[in-house]
């Protein structure tokens, strides 16, 4: 996970560009909301009990090549991952390179545009689960969905009856199906 959290910020600053982990559900493209946004992130259900705000994920985060706030996310993971390694600490993917950075830099930045949970994480794996989830009709305001399916986590720390777990057992299927479901007015190609 932590490569990966460190990957996609340096992809982005050099090259910009949108990055979204494989546990997204694309639900409608991002052209029309993203004109005229030079950075963005998204934000997740549930509030951050540091800072008594919504959770900023790293699922979704885009920009601009070189923009300052994605080079200000990549100092920083830089000086927590040094500050743990110094001080004997275990690095933790979420606080030293991945979610907690992007929340704490991104606010920073005023033309770093955080989008409501609605938009990007309209339902969210550690609040609530439906019952069906091949049945769960998202919100038409939403771009696309976060499932949560955690696969860099350690299995033997989530609880028997998480959320996750009717994900981690249809993951694929509801996302291939959802895929399926929102692209299925492009033609197949040949081949």
């Amino acid at each position: 996970a932590m490569i990966s959290d460190i990957l996609r910020l340096e992809i982005i600053a050099r090259n910009g560009g949108v990055y979204v982990d494989t546990d997204y559900i694309p639900l409608q493209p991002l052209e029309g909301l993203l004109e005229g946004v030079r950075c963005f992130v998204g934000e997740e259900q549930g509030y951050d009990p540091a800072t008594k705000r919504r959770h900023i994920g790293n699922f979704i985060i885009g920009a601009v090549p070189n923009h300052p706030a994605i080079w200000g996310m990549i100092h920083e993971l830089r000086y927590r991952v040094d500050m743990a390694i110094a001080e004997g600490r275990q690095l933790d993917p979420v606080a030293h390179t991945g979610p907690h950075v992007v929340r704490d830099v991104a606010r920073k930045y005023a033309e770093c545009v955080v989008f409501p949970y609605p938009v990007f994480s309209p339902w969210n794996g550690h609040y609530e689960a439906p019952d069906d989830l091949h049945e769960y009709e998202f919100p038409s305001s939403a771009y696309g969905c976060h499932v949560f399916s955690t696969r860099w986590a350690d299995r033997k720390t989530l609880p028997p009856k998480s959320p996750f777990s009717p994900l981690m057992a249809n993951g694929k299927c509801y996302l291939r199906r959802e895929y399926k479901k929102c692209h299925s007015e492009q033609p197949a190609s040949a081949g």
